[in-house]
């Protein structure tokens, strides 16, 4: 796929059909498992009675359900000719239908078969699977388990509620400590910390210094009143840790902040559509959290996100680029519709490419908003349609490619605006599902665990570009390298959300009992949470049972529903698991040996993901002491849960020592965040954190890490050794298919689509 520097010049769609494209090539280089091949090759005995097996030239024109006269006009002829170094297809085929046909008639004399095309990826439906068949028992069983993760989601999603849990102090205390100069170094923040890349930079300090300096500016220019308050609440706590300031008078002027600025909103409702207005419903949307999680995988549901992405996308930001060869938008405004406020419509059409390129960036920060709050919330990936998007990826103006080139110490917009463009495109083949798909054919296919071809697809995926990598093999050379902000913040930053996807892409693939283990510990989690919310909301207070009515009421409404995870996979168990029969047990013993080799290797690569996340936060201490540009809060609470969740259920005592000790630095990059960083979720962590812990050492983090990189590295090498092996030369840049080992794009896309609403 084409390097990441230029993602900006690539048209959405092409980008989408390359990634179908790499996906289709890997599942065409494995095989499937055997219970896979056992159940395609009944399907096809039930429906081919002639079945030639002809190793040298196959030459196949007398498929049985084309004896029929209503089927003779759909016939297809084809002779397949095979040399050492070539295969060519002789076919008179002329359709994507015929082409199918062929590929099911060229299956049967494969050994092993192959899935058929429309179901490569697609996982059935429960109430699809046939429940009376006891052959099919383990395959049945196996469809049901894989994609499983309420219960993880769900553990992240509870101790995500207390993000939003704040005490609400009485404004009127900290006016007196607001100042024209405090709020202008808000403004100023939010520049230099990386939250105004998707803003008109010279325009907002103007309307700033407008508002500043006006007596009368909510009343007069509410507007743009609205957004520098807004600004203000996002940033006032991270601009009192650089100050130094109390952080209760931070956490007061925060809430006096977004309090202005809502009732400025009840005027601006029913106003026509501005775009500082859906800015300003974005940034106040992340209250109480900071600047840092505005997109990020911490991103939790809000209703003023929602207002703000669906005024958005009534002001068309998800088309901004549907028309290629045109030099702006579409004749619609992006402001404005049906008629409304005629001069912004005008101004729009005129806007320079500059304004367009930062209308991009805004419009993908609010997909990649909007991926990360449904996650969060009921396991889905979002409410705008990939195939609705038409908004091509980021990419640096040229006044900031300039900037880069003069500017060595600064931090670069233009690298800034890379690492944009790298994040996004990760999220939306996140939401394409091709990540989960991508595994998906690894987990089921010996050829393809035996291969490494997981990590060849993840390579291609993320596509990190030479200036964006990182090599973490070796700790002790890390921890020896001179760390900068300007050349080493962004590739830290991207590698944190590699490693959450690898590990949200590996959770569903493990056995059923890992799950159950956050399952079963689920009220000690809430337990927590409602302890936390007391001293919160009641701190050296006597709670009356009226307290207790609201105290649980609230909860009630913060807390995750279950019905809203489970209803994202699926949950209606299979009666056939019921099913005791002394035939299945035989066939369960018999496939014990390789479930423990996929195990295995699903342990170990979703291992290798939390403890490279583990040390990629450890760096990030050192480069962002301050958090301008990263909160460690959702890493330490994802890998945590990991951690625990793998040591309690793993027989390796490998993997048990190496979970260990990955808790014991855990602990302590929450304790070194927990100066800087008040989100409220720090103190869950505390609680836990210590209850989980079996090992005790006062070993340097620098011993922990090495010892940690070895252990993996064993594991690595066990993973690999307990399969037999094979060739693992699969060209994944191959594009020179013949027409009988592809697929065509509306299948593939069907088959991603459909694996998406499972």
């Amino acid at each position: 796929m084409p390097s990441s520097k230029h993602n900006g010049s690539i048209p959405i769609d092409h980008f989408l059909k390359e990634a179908l494209q790499i996906l289709r090539h890997a599942s065409l280089a494995v095989a499937t498992p055997k219970q896979h091949i056992n159940n395609y090759q009944q399907q096809q005995q039930q429906q081919q009675q002639n079945d030639n097996n002809n190793n040298t030239i196959i030459n196949n024109n007398a498929d049985p359900r084309q004896n029929s006269p209503t089927n003779q006009d759909q016939a297809v002829c084809w002779k397949l000719n095979l040399s050492p170094t070539t295969m060519t297809l002789d076919t008179n085929i002329q359709t994507i239908a015929g082409l199918e046909k062929v590929l099911e008639q060229l299956a049967v004399n494969l050994q092993p078969c192959p899935l058929p095309p429309s179901s490569l990826f697609s996982l059935p439906h429960s109430s699809d699977i046939p429940h009376d068949n006891s052959h099919n028992s383990h395959f049945n069983e196996e469809y049901y388990y894989n994609h499983q993760m309420p219960s993880y989601l769900h553990s992240i999603a509870t101790a995500l509620v207390l993000s939003s849990v704040f005490p609400v102090p009485k404004a009127d205390i900290f006016r007196q400590f607001n100042s024209m100069q405090l709020m202008r170094q808000c403004v100023q923040a939010f520049v230099m910390c990386d939250g105004a890349i998707f803003f008109h930079i010279p325009r907002l300090l103007k309307e700033t210094d407008l508002v500043l300096t006006h007596p009368a500016a909510s009343k007069e220019h509410p507007v743009e009143t609205l957004l520098v308050l807004s600004i203000c609440s996002l940033m006032i706590r991270h601009v009192m840790i650089h100050k130094q300031g109390p952080p209760q008078i931070a956490s007061g002027l925060m809430h006096a902040y977004y309090a202005h600025a809502r009732l400025l909103l009840q005027d601006l409702f029913d106003a026509t559509y501005h775009l500082s207005v859906v800015q300003a419903l974005f940034l106040l949307s992340a209250y109480p959290q900071g600047h840092v999680d505005l997109f990020s995988p911490a991103r939790t549901q809000s209703p003023l996100f929602s207002l703000a992405l669906r005024m958005a996308l009534a002001m068309d930001l998800h088309r901004i680029d549907i028309d290629e060869k045109g030099n702006g938008l579409e004749s619609d405004d992006t402001t404005t519709r049906n008629g409304k406020d005629t001069n912004q419509q005008q101004e729009q059409e005129q806007q320079s490419e500059e304004e367009k390129e930062k209308l991009r960036r805004f419009a993908w920060m609010l997909l990649c908003a909007d991926y990360f709050t449904e996650w969060n919330g009921s396991g889905s990936t979002g409410r705008i349609d990939v195939a609705d998007w038409h908004v091509n990826f980021p990419q640096p103006l040229s006044n900031e490619e300039i900037q880069q080139q003069t500017t060595a110490t600064a931090l670069s917009t233009a690298k800034r605006v890379e690492y944009l463009a790298l994040y996004c495109r990760v999220v939306m083949i996140r939401k394409m599902n091709l990540f989960r798909s991508a595994y998906s054919i690894t987990h089921r296919s010996p050829k393809g665990r035996e291969s490494s071809l997981d990590e060849m697809l993840f390579e291609t995926y993320m596509n990190t570009s030479p200036a964006f990598q990182l090599d973490l093999t070796q700790p002790a050379k890390l921890n020896n390298k001179s760390w900068t902000r300007s050349s080493d913040l962004e590739p830290l930053l991207l590698h944190t959300l590699h490693y959450d996807t690898l590990i949200s892409t590996h959770i569903p693939f493990l056995p059923q009992r890992y799950l159950q283990t956050l399952e079963r510990e689920r009220p000690i989690r809430e337990a927590h949470i409602r302890d936390i919310y007391e001293r919160i909301h009641y701190p050296q207070q006597q709670i009356s049972s009226q307290h207790q009515a609201a105290i649980t009421a609230s909860l009630a409404r913060l807390l995750p529903d279950d019905a809203s995870f489970s209803n994202t996979f699926l949950t209606k168990e299979s009666s056939s698991r019921n099913n005791n029969d002394n035939n299945q047990e035989k066939r369960r013993e018999e496939e014990k040996k390789e479930e423990k080799d996929v195990e295995l290797y699903t342990v170990v690569g979703c291992l290798d993901a939390a403890c490279h996340f583990t040390l990629v936060l450890e760096f990030l201490l050192v480069v962002d002491p301050m958090g301008c540009y990263h909160s460690p809060v959702y890493g330490i609470l994802t890998t945590s849960h990991v951690y625990h969740m793998l040591e309690l259920n793993s027989e390796d005592p490998d993997i048990i020592h190496l979970c260990r000790i990955n808790l014991i630095r855990t602990l302590r990059i929450i304790q070194q965040a927990r100066m800087v960083h008040t989100d409220t979720i720090v103190l869950y962590l505390q609680r836990i954190l210590p209850q989980w812990l079996n090992l005790s050492t006062d070993e340097p983090t620098i011993h922990l890490q090495q010892q940690a990189a070895d252990i993996l590295q064993a594991l690595r090498e066990r993973a690999k050794k307990s399969k037999p092996g094979v060739n693992n030369s699969i060209n994944m840049n191959n594009n020179n298919h013949s027409s009988s080992t592809s697929l065509s794009d509306d299948g593939l896309q069907h088959i991603v689509k459909s694996e998406a609403t499972i």
